[in-house]
């Protein structure tokens, strides 16, 4: 089986979608498995061993250019892959896996899509809460309705190390110390951003 990941925008929920990837490598037995992402996402996929190749995608988030994602989804056609599993819940993240006739199309309800999407995931079962991303994520890789059987891993990714000495190099940092990175704020404002009690209690367990 050929698959075409349809990744999310934002480099935090990428990383959250790598345990759905390790579910569908164990699932398709060496099936190649592809990653559409914009190219600011593009270095997250590269680090997740599971993924074969990673496609850049020139489209604009929020712009829909329907003719940029005609081109692409042609450009797609040749690679003939059987299924696509799409990310976001917008109904522009569907267009290219339908324009590009990829049979079998996964993701959750979203928004305006019922035709693009054929193996429809519900967002909020029965009327309860959503589960933890990386939960919500790994369930598209099985039917729908139905949960992983026990807990989902924690994501992980593969650093090349060349390039983890480069960059404690350029920042002037110890070579074999552990690292930490603490990342505050957020795009969209004080409703996505983390308290600062928060931060300051993470430092003091990590300290």
């Amino acid at each position: 089986m050929r698959t075409l990941i349809v990744a999310p925008n934002w480099i935090g929920d990428a990383v959250m979608t790598q345990p759905l990837l390790a579910l569908l490598r164990a699932q398709q037995a060496g099936g190649p498995i592809h990653a559409l992402c914009p190219p600011h996402i593009a270095p997250v996929y590269r680090a997740m061993p599971e993924v074969d190749a990673v496609i850049e995608s020139p489209n604009v988030h929020g712009r829909l250019d329907l003719s940029g994602r005609w081109r692409l989804a042609r450009s797609l056609r040749a690679d003939r892959y059987d299924r696509a599993v799409v990310l976001p819940n917008s109904a522009k993240s569907a267009l290219v896996p339908w324009f590009a006739g990829i049979p079998l199309r996964v993701g959750y309800r979203g928004e305006a899509r019922r035709l693009m999407i054929n193996r429809m995931h519900e967002d909020r079962r029965g009327g309860a809460e959503r589960p933890p991303m990386v939960e919500h994520y790994a369930a598209l890789a099985f039917e729908p309705g139905r949960v992983p059987d026990g807990p989902v891993a924690d994501p992980r990714l593969a650093i090349d190390p060349a390039l983890a000495r480069a960059a404690r190099e350029r920042l002037a940092l110890p070579a074999d110390a552990p690292l930490f990175a603490l990342c505050p704020g957020a795009e969209y404002g004080p409703a996505k951003r983390w308290p600062a009690r928060h931060f300051a209690g993470l430092a003091e367990l990590l300290r």
